[in-house]
């Protein structure tokens, strides 16, 4: 959720650390304020003593309370309350497919081998394998803005591509050589010099780094320039960040840029990391909507009662989303709510369905309200269906966001 709409649950859901065993812990670290969100709580606030992922968070509530140790497993997300402002960005920007985004120079340095100079962490090699896309400082202009987010968003074609300063596209297959870019296309190799390039999408299947433990716990920073790094270590003590991400490379950060620190493959699980079994989708029309990840049904922000939301699922009537839990999943959690882009006419019905029964349900959802969040039991479940039906006027733009959905594993024995 946003974080200054939840300020007035900060107090109330401290005490709900120690109603769910964590223990006080005496430590004589510096602290840094944070708003932090756990599986059993939505934001409390309070001062980060130390953090690290197979030691856990040492945490002090605001208002008085102890101290207390919370187990990295059962974090979802730490908020420093105060960190740099964010420069302007006047450089490249890759990211690669296990959803890091890195801004800095790039150079070619070697046969599909990209150097980025970054302002936070130095230098760090990328083979161009691990791209999905790159948007070169001209790309990020008012001039190219709607023209490169059309080419990354036309990825069904399976092929790389490469769009240029003279707005033409090459199609096939990428690669980096000293010289520039080569594209290996039907008609020929295309070599295409560094500076005439705007923006690349390199095809990639893979949608985490296929080297990654999956039982393992690991962690995805926010910095403040807005670049995001996926670590496998992280120790952070007395103002100073200890952390070790891409190909192992060991880097030391400062504290105050810090923007976000998210953990991954613990307890909590966003649904947008999974991909539905089944997508049903029936308009009221020949118009056919696909859902959309982390934006509205239309590709825009989410929204829904003047909040804007960093993760979702934006649908349009009538939807049905299937999913497999294998009976691994204690529950399941969500706020909905139509997005503010929908029809002031939006009216649609709402179903959470687990193993065939109807757990969740509400009727005549409209414009301008955030519901929940709701939490639905789904312990030794097979499947979770979320569906979104019509209402009283049929399918009038009821563009339908699902915010921040995510699944909770129980706890280790």
């Amino acid at each position: 959720m946003n974080l200054q709409t939840h300020s007035n649950r900060v107090i109330r859901c401290a005490a709900m650390l120690f109603a769910v065993g964590y223990l006080p812990l005496v430590s004589n670290a510096q602290p840094t304020p944070i708003l932090l969100r756990t599986v059993d709580t939505q934001l409390v606030a309070g001062q980060l003593e130390s953090f690290s992922l197979d030691r856990g968070l040492r945490f002090a509530p605001d208002g008085g309370a102890e101290p207390v140790i919370i187990p990295a497993r059962d974090l979802v997300e730490l908020n420093p309350v105060r960190q740099e402002p964010p420069a302007a960005s006047h450089a490249d920007v890759l990211a690669l497919n296990n959803a890091d985004r890195l801004i800095g120079s790039v150079s070619i340095v070697g046969d599909d081998l990209l150097a980025i100079e970054t302002a936070l962490l130095g230098i760090l090699r990328i083979p161009v394998e691990r791209l999905t896309t790159w948007i070169t400082p001209l790309g990020q202009s008012q001039d190219w803005k709607k023209r490169v987010a059309a080419f990354i968003d036309d990825r069904n074609d399976g092929k790389d591509r490469v769009l240029m300063i003279n707005g033409d596209e090459a199609t096939g297959v990428l690669a980096a050589t000293p010289d520039g870019l080569a594209i290996e296309s039907a008609s020929g190799p295309i070599m295409i010099p560094m500076d005439r390039v705007v923006a690349a999408v390199v095809f990639s299947p893979e949608t985490s780094h296929p080297d990654a433990d999956r039982s393992q716990l690991a962690a995805r920073i926010t910095f403040s320039d807005e670049s995001l790094l996926t670590v496998e270590s992280l120790h952070w003590a007395d103002g100073k960040v200890h952390l070790t991400g891409l190909h192992h490379a060991e880097r030391i950060v400062d504290a105050s840029r810090i923007a976000r620190i998210e953990i991954l493959r613990g307890r909590w699980e966003w649904l947008t990391d999974r991909s539905p079994i089944s997508f049903e989708q029936t308009p009221t029309f020949a118009i056919h909507w696909p859902y959309q990840v982390n934006r509205n049904v239309v590709r825009g922000p989410l929204k829904v009662a003047g909040q804007s939301h960093r993760v979702g699922i934006g649908v349009h009537s009538r939807t049905s989303l299937t999913y497999d839990l294998q009976g691994r999943c204690d529950e399941f959690v969500t706020a909905y709510g139509l997005d503010d882009d929908s029809h002031s006419l939006a009216d649609v019905t709402v179903k959470i369905i687990v193993d065939g029964q109807v757990r969740h349900h509400r009727e005549s959802v409209t414009p301008g309200d955030l519901h929940g969040p709701f939490r639905v039991n789904t312990s030794r479940a097979n499947h979770l269906e979320l569906v979104v039906d019509f209402g009283k006027f049929g399918g009038v733009g009821d563009r339908f966001n699902w915010i921040e959905p995510a699944f909770i594993s129980p706890p280790q024995p």
